[in-house]
């Protein structure tokens, strides 16, 4: 995508990219072809894609040609044919219109003939042309000279050997026809050999006939593994130019933007569609090409070829990642520097790696808050890493059930992961809460004693209604919905699990006593707006 992507060395690369697939389309990591046992990276059909000389017939106007030593050029611009091709020249040359005293020679029941010195071989047409003999007027309906002798028809003329007449002739034109092998001269005129013709210039229009040929498969089950401008570049540059790739960069822009090769393009479809390949015509549209910055010169804005790939949709994560990298590895190794490589699955690819950083970044910033909040509210540090450990467990079980259950990281998944240390918080916060304030003349399990009584039948009852609850998502229709009841059932369920069997029995070994842990300052700041707030509450009563 940037000036100087079509210098003659990465003309090169391009065409070698493209041709690394070869007539079957496929490649393993090595470059090499690959059967079924092996991974290849792009589709193709073993034995189905031999390529045969396809022939399509084209047609091409000149306005004018010239006649020198029996060789008739002709103008045509972009006409579009090769040397060698054999062609049908029919062309029309203007005629001047007879005039004056001729005498009739042959006579037929509807031709007579008259001497015309000086005038050209040819077959003409008449226009309008009338003979007149002795006041009689006879309409002229052909006309033809070989030899300097005219044949006039006219049906039922009674013409008589000898007789004078006064002839007068408007609008004839001639015809001749040459097949014969051309030779291109340039794009637009070529050469073919007319023998009889007379020397001359500006001898008239016609219209040239003949095939062109293009490599392909006629084998509809043939794929080729890949679409690539180059390529045709190449073929059109050998078959119509006679010259090969590579070229000066100038002029391969020039080839590629003229009209020639966009007429040569155009036939290149219609023989497609001709032989039953007609997906190839709008594939190749939309999988390889070049956008023009300016439509009238012949600069890239950007390029494109394209592989038919052996993956599958939908890929997960990671056989995403292996695919772009095996196709990262044939970039940097064939492709020339300004290439970059995408595909559809990517899209997703990408998105799901924002996805999956977007719920880290949230359950990190989560797990930090909820810390922060449990330290100010407990001014415990002890106490707060408890509810840490066990949130973050809870956070781990569920990202561990993720792919048991079949799961893949989407846009209703991440959202989940950000709000998993929500739901989990809860009874964590409920149980250490109570064993703060379990009395510091109590031991580890007389304080989770004290907690569970207090609040375990609490966050139990919490537990079962929250689960209760989320049960009926399962009856929407909606996905999102569905998946939600069941985020909210296991997390509730791995929350309520880890706090009555893990969190309890971690407090009451390595739960602090007494004053362990207590963060004094915190305290006298929490106590002390605790303490003004209630002296405040008394102060107002009356």
């Amino acid at each position: 995508t940037a000036k100087g992507l079509f210098t003659e060395e990465n003309q090169m690369q391009l065409l070698g990219l493209c041709q690394m697939a070869d007539n079957i389309g496929q490649v393993d990591k090595k470059r090499g072809r690959c059967d079924t046992s092996d991974k290849c990276l792009v589709r193709g059909t073993e034995g189905e894609c031999q390529m045969e000389d396809q022939g399509w017939h084209h047609a091409a106007a000149f306005d004018t040609h010239s006649v020198q030593s029996g060789v008739a050029t002709m103008v045509s611009p972009e006409h579009g044919f090769p040397t060698g091709a054999m062609l049908t020249v029919e062309k029309i040359i203007p005629v001047p219109g007879l005039s004056g005293s001729l005498q009739a020679t042959g006579v037929t029941a509807t031709t007579f003939t008259v001497p015309v010195a000086g005038q050209a071989d040819g077959v003409g047409t008449v226009i309008q042309g009338t003979v007149t003999i002795e006041e009689a007027t006879i309409n002229v309906t052909g006309y033809s000279v070989a030899n300097g002798v005219a044949t006039i028809t006219a049906a039922g003329h009674g013409v008589q050997a000898g007789a004078i007449m006064t002839a007068m002739f408007n609008g004839v034109s001639q015809l001749r026809r040459y097949v014969d092998t051309a030779t291109r001269i340039d794009k637009d005129t070529f050469s073919i050999p007319a023998p009889g013709a007379v020397d001359g210039t500006n001898q008239g229009s016609g219209v040239a006939t003949g095939f062109i040929y293009f490599k392909v498969t006629t084998n509809v089950l043939c794929e080729t593994g890949r679409y690539c401008f180059m390529e045709q570049a190449q073929e059109y540059a050998q078959s119509i130019l006679g010259k090969s790739l590579p070229m000066p960069e100038h002029k391969l822009l020039g080839m590629l933007k003229s009209s020639g090769f966009g007429n040569w393009m155009k036939c290149r479809e219609a023989m497609f569609v001709s032989i039953g390949r007609e997906f190839e015509v709008e594939l190749g549209q939309d999988y390889t090409g070049i956008l023009w910055k300016d439509q009238d010169e012949p600069e890239v804005a950007m390029a494109w070829i394209s592989f038919n790939g052996t993956f599958s949709e939908p890929l997960s994560r990671e056989e995403g990642e292996t695919l772009y990298e095996d196709w990262e590895s044939v970039r940097k190794d064939l492709a020339p520097a300004q290439a970059v490589q995408v595909a559809f699955p990517y899209t997703f690819l990408t998105l799901q790696q924002e996805l999956i950083s977007a719920a880290m970044t949230g359950i990190i910033g989560s797990l930090i808050i909820a810390f922060v909040i449990l330290l100010l509210t407990t001014c415990n540090w002890r106490i707060a890493l408890l509810g840490l450990l066990n949130i973050s467990c809870i956070t781990l079980c569920f990202l561990g059930l993720i792919p048991i259950i079949g799961w893949e990281i989407g846009t209703n998944q991440s959202i989940f992961l950000i709000a998993v240390v929500g739901l989990s918080v809860d009874y964590t916060v409920h149980l250490l809460h109570a064993y703060n304030h379990a009395g510091m003349d109590k031991n580890r399990q007389k304080r989770m004693q004290h907690a569970l009584d207090e609040m375990g039948l609490s966050v139990t009852s919490g537990a079962i209604t929250t689960i209760g609850a989320a049960s009926f998502l399962q009856a929407c229709y909606f996905t999102f919905f569905q998946l939600f009841g069941l985020f909210i059932v296991f997390v509730v369920l791995f929350a309520i699990l880890m706090a009555v069997t893990f969190l309890a029995p971690l407090a009451m070994l390595i739960g602090p006593e007494g004053t362990q842990g207590d963060i004094a300052f915190l305290q006298r700041y929490m106590h002390g707006k605790k303490s003004s707030a209630k002296g405040a509450d008394v102060a107002a009563e009356p």
